[in-house]
């Protein structure tokens, strides 16, 4: 039930129909090209300060952060470039993750307020709207609990 459960989520991440958006601004590809390449430094300082570069770039550079994830023999760089998407794209899976607030399993209530909470204070204003008078008084009370906790930090 959970693999089924979780692979729904999957499916409505990547599936939902979201309105389209103007397209993201271009990247220099000479700039994310030298920042991959020090995602595989030797050093981890300068690991570390590629991927805050990329991640301050936003979502505009998630596409190539896919293409470069498909591209790249290093596991290392796979895996960064792997947890940058999915942080830059958190709102793309909110509304998944507040109705899985109210699953029947505790387990997958836990998984989803977990996600949520990860996503850190700047997802508070996408959980606000999220407070819609239709949501079970259990899964306001836990949304309205996650959001306080976010605020506070």
């Amino acid at each position: 039930m959970r693999i089924h459960l979780a692979g729904a989520v999957l499916v409505l991440t990547f599936a939902a129909g979201l309105p389209a958006a103007a397209p993201p601004a271009r990247v220099d590809p000479a700039l994310l090209g030298g920042l991959f390449r020090k995602l595989d430094a030797e050093d981890f300082f300068v690991r570390q300060k590629a991927d805050a570069d990329l991640r301050a770039m936003g979502k505009r550079v998630v596409a190539a952060l896919r293409e470069e994830m498909d591209r790249t023999r290093s596991l290392e760089v796979r895996w960064r470039l792997s947890r940058m998407v999915h942080d830059l794209t958190i709102d793309e899976r909110v509304g998944d993750l507040v109705r899985l607030l109210n699953d029947s399993d505790a387990h997958m209530r836990e998984r989803a307020g977990y996600a949520l909470r990860q996503a850190g204070p700047g997802v508070v204003p996408l959980l606000r709207k999220e407070l819609k008078p239709e949501l079970a008084s259990e899964q306001r009370r836990r949304l309205e609990k996650i959001i306080t906790e976010l605020a506070g930090r």
